[in-house]
């Protein structure tokens, strides 16, 4: 799988579905990701695409899968897939110091598509999913992918940096073009902040 964020424990999950049935909770939003997805290589990935059989993925399905059980008259939920976090306190802060310090290689030739979404975006659609949102709705939230090797050239020039080598022999991460059309369309959601720092 590409960059990754953290996925929280299924038992979490369901602790938390429990507790909001027995609250009465009307609405309930599940983060998941779009790292999830099958290597789609220059494909768009939208919703109905499946998983790849990893075992973060597995836990990835087994937490939908929680959220989907539930009767959607009984309580509103919603699932936000989210794309790889850029912006403050993020994996990218971390990519920026190799940039600067000269260690950042680029696996394979960098051809494979990341999905970048600011983490200001991502709560605005979590904003957008509570009020708007229909029950039962899935949605990628993601800005416009990008190739991961444009995307370390734009981090290394934005902030003076050599552009990273290649290392072809490196296994490239999966390809992640993730399409969010439908949020876009549905709620109203825009991407604001660049994925550039």
């Amino acid at each position: 799988m590409g960059c990754e964020h953290g996925v929280a424990d299924h038992r979490c999950t369901r602790a938390l579905l429990d507790a909001a049935l027995a609250a009465g909770v009307a609405r309930y939003l599940q983060q998941s990701i779009v790292m999830a997805y099958v290597d789609g290589g220059d494909d768009w990935l939208d919703e109905s695409t499946p998983f790849v059989a990893t075992p973060t993925a597995a836990v990835v399905a087994e937490m939908e899968g929680m959220v989907r059980a539930v009767d959607a008259g009984a309580m509103a939920w919603c699932i936000l897939r989210g794309g790889s976090f850029v912006g403050p306190d993020t994996a990218q802060q971390a990519l920026l110091q190799r940039l600067r310090e000269g260690r950042e290689v680029v696996p394979g030739d960098g051809s494979n598509y990341l999905a970048p979404v600011h983490v200001a975006d991502m709560t605005a659609a979590t904003a957008l999913a509570i009020e708007r949102a229909a029950a039962g709705a899935v949605y990628n939230v993601c800005d416009e992918p990008v190739r991961y090797g444009d995307y370390v050239d734009a981090l290394a020039s934005g902030i003076g940096a050599a552009r990273p080598p290649r290392s072809p022999e490196r296994p490239a991460p999966a390809s992640c073009r993730a399409d969010a059309t439908a949020i876009r369309q549905q709620l109203g959601w825009m991407p604001a902040p660049p994925w550039l720092p």
